[in-house]
């Protein structure tokens, strides 16, 4: 045994001393920043291993994962073919600086899923993924600028860290210091889902701005979805003005469905991209990612084309097997047990929130999702980095305390996705569950830093709700009746959504403002619901109803069953494909949602609402009778 051997055993058997340590020889104790608990307080716990949905640390405590290693573990953790194929791989060689089948094999499947990604170049990290597109953006158009939304993050290029989300949302930090004043003139930060504002910097910019990247589905500041119509304007602002627009997909690529965000929305809308980034999904859990986009632009890359890019371990032959038997695994059962897995997650935590009176939205994009606390989320969700950032973030901290202490790792800041994976099973989703009313206490019970305020409850006869859960005991400002209806101001409605009405309201047939049962456009009538009903809202709709409060005495109505069913769930997740949403309950519409039906297999958490949008993806993966990739394409 070697000396750093014999000196590991007497650190490395729990979290605190191997931490302790860590600090000694690691900046800040760990190899990325939000890992350090930095956001949250505490030690963070060192991972000994990890089976399925469960992870278990150096001490020995066992918690239900929902980070999944921040994306990467669609399948579950050591997926028995995955691990399978990286043997064999290893078996072989860990690589050979040559090129292999093993990433070509990779390289088609991804052709064959996204029909935008007419080449595919490999890399190792989303970060170099994001620097290969700009570079590539840059000299196919000869123009230098950048434009990027604030909270936003496509890894530590140095351009683009002004603004960005993760872990500098997580420690509160603007930028970077060592990014050059010249390199960060080269970027135009603007606020997210803000088409004027895109506008208006092409108007004064847009012979001057290379490319445009975006997240496909924002997922670096909690989950923010994009507004319905959002990036397809990108696609037709870009265009007009003869800059290319890049996808950021890497979080979303192959974990939202089987062509990830772009097949939810452009492959339905049929626009595309010009180059799109991937990782995570397509790495299985090691190091892969890819740039990928229209020939035309991708053969400009060396050895073909004069933009140079390279890379030692470039299409890993041991990394590219685990992306590829992650891929090849992930068929259309995986990707309906994962969207009814986060469904079922997302309704208990808003009902545990409601229950507490913690005053919060849960806003997703696909499997994806996040909470954000505070009243103003609550009315209006948060749909910019500066909404998430004026949230009451400071009750994420004891939240997560709780949830860990019962087991359950969920994301160590407020400004991160939550991540579910095939293997989470009903035990492992009811021990999540289980945990999240004293979690939900916690938060409540939560005490604003000095100089922070408890936003209140502004708007009389309105309190926090959840899907699945009864009315709640909030207190009814004086002189307002809890019987009596309540005028609810609709909030500043149009100052966002204009644009994206223009852009994509004629192709729905009604105003993004607006839903089938509320007008969003000023002021409208609540009453106060004996039972709050279940109603999914559009991101689009700027005004996220709640339901009316206190309700009235009256005999509750059983609660919706607990258990998760997948066979049952799916049912939902196959119908309901409206990818963007966020999750809140609103007010008694005129006409109620459907109630559970009589015949509902036992299990099912609660049936799609009647007025439900049809599909808009076949969802069936593989598909059908394929042939040839390029047939599929």
């Amino acid at each position: 045994m070697t000396q750093t051997e014999t000196d590991a055993t007497t650190w490395s058997s729990t979290s605190a001393a191997a931490f302790a340590h860590a600090e000694e020889v690691i900046p800040g104790g760990v190899n990325s920043p939000v890992r350090a608990f930095g956001a949250v307080g505490g030690t963070p716990r060192f991972i000994a291993s990890a089976q399925g949905p469960f992870v278990r640390d150096v001490d020995g405590r066992e918690y239900v994962d929902l980070v999944g290693s921040w994306g990467p573990a669609l399948l579950g953790h050591a997926h028995p073919a995955v691990v399978a194929a990286v043997q064999e791989a290893a078996a072989r060689g860990l690589g050979f600086g040559a090129p292999t089948t093993t990433e070509v094999e990779l390289v088609d499947e991804i052709r064959a899923r996204v029909a935008a990604a007419e080449r595919v170049r490999l890399v190792s990290t989303g970060t170099e993924a994001v620097m290969t597109a700009l570079r590539l953006a840059r000299g196919a158009t000869g123009r230098d600028l950048v434009v990027k939304f604030a909270g936003c993050y496509h890894g530590h290029v140095d351009a683009l860290l002004a603004q960005a989300g993760s872990g500098l949302a997580t420690f509160g930090m603007p930028g970077s210091a060592g990014v050059t004043a010249a390199q960060a003139a080269e970027t135009i930060v603007l606020p997210y889902n803000d088409l004027a504002a895109v506008e208006a910097a092409f108007a004064e910019h847009g012979d001057r701005i290379a490319a445009l990247i975006t997240e496909a589905a924002p997922a670096n500041m909690g989950v923010v979805p994009p507004l319905p119509g959002f990036n397809r304007a990108l696609r037709e602002i870009t265009r007009r003005h003869g800059a290319l627009l890049v996808q950021d997909e890497v979080m979303t690529g192959f974990r939202v469905g089987p062509a990830g965000w772009w097949g939810l929305e452009g492959r339905v809308e049929d626009w595309a991209p010009d180059l799109l980034t991937f990782g995570k999904v397509i790495g299985g859990g090691l190091p892969v990612a890819a740039v990928a986009g229209r020939a035309e632009v991708m053969d400009l890359l060396a050895p073909r084309g004069p933009v140079y890019q390279a890379g030692t371990l470039s299409g890993n032959p041991v990394a590219t097997a685990a992306g590829l038997a992650t891929l090849r695994a992930a068929d259309t059962d995986v990707y309906v047990h994962v969207d009814a897995a986060a469904a079922h997650l997302r309704r208990a935590l808003t009902g545990a929130l409601a229950e507490a009176g913690v005053p919060h939205a849960v806003q997703w994009a696909g499997s994806l999702f996040s909470v954000v606390f505070g009243e103003e989320a609550a009315t209006r969700g948060a749909r910019d980095y500066a909404s998430v950032q004026a949230s009451e973030h400071w009750r994420y901290a004891p939240f997560f305390h709780a949830l860990l202490e019962a087991g359950v790792s969920a994301p160590p800041s407020a400004f991160e996705a939550w991540f579910v994976s095939a293997s989470h099973d009903e035990a492992a989703l009811d021990r999540v569950i289980e945990a999240l009313p004293a979690a939900a206490r916690a938060a409540a019970a939560a005490e604003a830093p000095e100089g922070e305020h408890p936003t209140t409850i502004a708007v009389p006869g309105l309190a926090t709700g959840a899907d699945d859960a009864e009315g709640t005991d909030a207190d009814v400002p004086e002189g307002t009746s809890d019987e009596a209806p309540t005028s609810v101001d609709a909030g500043d409605a149009g100052d966002a959504p204009d644009a994206a009405s223009t852009a994509d309201g004629a192709a729905h047939g009604t105003s993004h403002g607006t839903t089938e049962d509320e007008q969003v456009d000023g002021p409208s009538e609540v009453e106060a619901p004996a039972v709050p009903e279940h109603r999914e809202v559009p991101a689009a709709a700027a005004f996220f109803a709640r339901p009316s409060a206190p309700a009235p005495e009256a005999e509750p109505e059983p609660a919706p069953p607990t258990a998760w069913n997948e066979e049952a769930s799916s049912a939902e997740t196959t119908t309901v494909m409206e990818p963007v949403r966020i999750e809140l309950v609103p007010d008694v519409p005129d006409e109620p949602d459907e109630a559970p039906a009589e015949d509902a297999q036992p299990g099912t958490p609660w049936p799609a609402p009647s007025e439900s949008p049809e599909p808009r993806t076949a969802w069936q993966w593989p598909p059908t009778g394929a042939g040839a990739p390029d047939e599929q394409r």
